[in-house]
């Protein structure tokens, strides 16, 4: 038997074997398609500071080829939502507060969920004008470390607040009235309410609890006094700094609110006025926003799970600047334009308990 020969039983056999296997494969279920899950129209309540990265299209074609999810976003203050019955429709599948203490309220006021957990983290930042920088500069509030401009003495911050130390006596006489650091109302509103548990902490020295709160309250109800006008939305109130710094010289905000702006206002002329006129300080304690998602049935859970892909994380912090919460996803500063990003927020301090919070509202709001 010649070599063709040889060669052409060779193959013959091949293709035998060949047509063996796909025909016993066929029948099992290797090679049946993946199955995608029925897709889903998920209904809840976010946290303005999350619309725009909920609004991204490259997140909801995410969600709907990969994960079959739609999500139908409701804009509502953090605090409201989760303790407010009225929102837990049988229809409503998620709740998507901006802190741990909103997971404990849910819970307390009768809330049944399936699970909550973090989708992503932004500390808490206060903005203000660049002069309003260099004035607390002078005077030992603020350091800029490694181009970052934080706050490394909260407490006489916090001092010449309650003490209603007047803007000109600090060299900025063109605005009017005291210092006073303003937020959104923390009775309904997430930054605002992360703000009044930070500045509770600062004036006792450390984590406050409800055994040790006493003796501050009088003072934290003085300040919350002085606030006047509450924004209910973090949103609302970081578009109104932007279209004129100075009409709130020392703002409660999330870092992202900053960046995701700069994202989408990348022309040159939006971005050299950042530079010229807005400052970003880090409070030395911050407490991180941790947003987490309270899945109240089925649904939430797999919305839950989907934003946890790796690829939306990655467009969370690329594209709208909130820091990821899933593990081997780098958040790297030189991704953004907005300078005096740190790559690592090192001072960090709990909220108060749930317990703790509620004593704080009930006290300012009498």
């Amino acid at each position: 038997m010649n070599k063709k020969s040889i060669l052409g039983i060779v193959l013959a056999l091949a293709a035998i074997a060949a047509i063996g296997v796909f025909r016993f494969l066929g029948s099992s279920d290797m090679l049946k398609e993946v199955k995608l899950p029925d897709a889903v129209t998920v209904k809840g309540y976010v946290g303005g500071e999350k619309m725009g990265f909920l609004a991204n299209d490259a997140v909801k074609k995410i969600l709907d080829k990969k994960y079959r999810i739609t999500i139908d976003a409701h804009k509502k203050g953090s605090v409201e939502m989760v303790k407010d019955p009225v929102y837990r429709t049988p229809d409503t599948d998620f709740f998507w507060p901006s802190n741990f203490v909103c997971v404990e309220w849910f819970k307390k006021t009768g809330g049944i969920s399936k699970g909550a957990d973090v989708i992503f983290n932004s500390p808490i930042v206060l903005y203000c004008p660049s002069k309003v920088a260099d004035a607390l500069i002078k005077i030992g509030v603020v350091k800029i470390q490694e181009d970052v401009h934080y706050i490394v003495d909260f407490p006489k911050l916090v001092e010449l607040a309650i003490n209603r130390t007047k803007w000109k006596d600090i060299d900025l006489p063109m605005i009017p009235g005291s210092i006073k650091v303003l937020s959104t109302d923390p009775a309904q509103s997430n930054s605002g309410n992360i703000f009044f548990g930070l500045l509770a902490n600062v004036l006792y020295g450390d984590v406050v609890g409800a055994a040790t709160i006493g003796d501050i309250l009088p003072k934290i109800k003085a300040y919350y006094d002085r606030m006047g006008f509450q924004q209910k939305s973090s949103g609302d109130i970081f578009d109104l700094f932007i279209s004129n710094p100075y009409t709130y010289p020392l703002l409660v905000g999330y870092e992202n609110q900053l960046i995701e702006y700069a994202i989408q206002n990348s022309n040159d002329y939006s971005i050299d006025f950042l530079k010229k006129n807005i400052r970003t300080l880090y409070p030395q304690p911050t407490v991180w926003s941790s947003h987490p998602l309270i899945a109240v049935n089925e649904k939430g859970q797999r919305l839950m799970e989907a934003l946890k892909d790796p690829e939306i994380q990655q467009i969370a912090w690329e594209k709208h600047g909130f820091r990821s919460s899933v593990k081997g996803i780098r958040n790297d500063p030189s991704k953004h334009k907005v300078s005096g990003l740190p790559e690592v927020i090192t001072s960090i301090i709990q909220m108060p308990s749930a317990e703790t919070m509620d004593i704080i509202l009930n006290t300012i709001k009498q």
